[in-house]
């Protein structure tokens, strides 16, 4: 069967979601420069900071970080890497506590069919009132389906006239004032057709940032590690929890002794920064049709006295009715 389209966001890519995000916040540390030198602020305005480092610092990492085009990939070979770059993989995902995944009370969402079948064969109605909107349908009609609201008069040329109340078993009221051509219409089943049952699954799950500098010394690699915090930082409620990945917590590790690079006489500097978080999966389940109408095959009929009768098709009566 074809499974319709819902609001079900499906399976986030959080690796993909996260070097995303660290794309577009080391962009925007170039269109506004001044960032940088909010993200290394404390070595200006700390006393004890001030003078072996400070502004001159501040200067210097910013110098370095313009002229320098940091990659951003997911998990690579040393040898496939350009450097500096940052390496984005994920570390773990294990799902949390049995839910039922269940996102919410409402767990079925009511969901267009994009084909839909015709419920009577073609048909002329017996009359329209472009006054009022009124419309009688044929006893051919009737004996196919029982008419309700928001079912649909579907006309040759395509056009769609939603049924807006019902006030006789072959009379309902549509739009008033239409000029299409009704003749040969048919009716069609109240949209949407189909209820589409949702789940979810909560997971915690770590990332982990590999970032990666060369040069004799490490000092560029603990610049990039403090514009790297600094950009997920301000990631994290437009650009991570806006995408599923919520409660994100940053922890990052000591530098990591330096790495000789073959051919060369540089080094190669490394720290990381795990991000974790919690992320929902969602996934649809059941697709079931809805009820547009029934029809049960009985008919009123007079039965004398001031009493109806219900009929069946074969004339037969099932049930007598008193009106009081």
């Amino acid at each position: 069967m074809t499974y319709p389209a819902t609001s079900s966001y499906g399976i986030p890519q959080g690796d993909v979601i996260l070097r995303s995000a660290l794309v577009y916040g080391l962009q925007e540390l170039r269109v506004y420069p001044n960032l940088v030198d909010d993200a290394l602020c404390w070595l200006v305005k700390d006393d004890l900071t001030a003078e072996a480092y400070g502004q001159s610092e501040v200067d210097a990492a910013r110098r370095w970080f313009l002229a320098t085009n940091v990659h951003v990939t997911l998990a690579r070979q040393f040898s496939q890497a350009k450097f500096p770059c940052l390496v984005v993989t994920l570390g773990g995902s294990d799902e949390e506590a049995d839910t039922l995944s269940d996102i919410a009370p409402e767990v079925a969402e009511a969901t267009p069919t994009k084909v839909r079948s015709p419920i009577t064969l073609p048909f002329s109605p017996t009359s329209y009132d472009r006054l009022t909107g009124k419309l009688v349908v044929p006893q051919a009609v009737v004996d196919q389906v029982v008419l309700v609201p928001r079912q649909i008069l579907l006309t040759r040329a395509g056009d769609e006239v939603p049924i807006l109340s019902v006030s006789g078993v072959d009379t309902c009221y549509v739009q008033p004032g239409l000029a299409w051509d009704l003749a040969g219409c048919v009716v069609m089943g109240a949209p949407p057709t189909h209820l589409t049952q949702l789940k979810c699954a909560r997971f915690s799950e770590q990332y982990i940032v590999g970032i990666h500098t060369t040069g004799e010394s490490y000092q560029n690699c603990l610049w990039l590690h403090s514009l790297t915090e600094f950009v997920l930082l301000r990631a994290r409620q437009h650009l991570l929890q806006a995408r599923g990945l919520d409660c994100s917590q940053i922890r990052s590790s000591p530098l990591a002794p330096g790495q000789e690079v073959q051919g060369s006489p540089e080094m190669i500097h490394s720290r990381s920064i795990t991000v974790s978080g919690k992320v929902h999966k969602y996934w649809t389940q059941d697709v079931v049709e809805r009820v547009a109408g029934m029809n049960f095959g009985m008919t009123l009929g007079t039965g004398g006295g001031g009493a109806e009768t219900i009929e069946a098709d074969d004339g037969s009566v099932v049930a007598d009715v008193v009106l009081g």
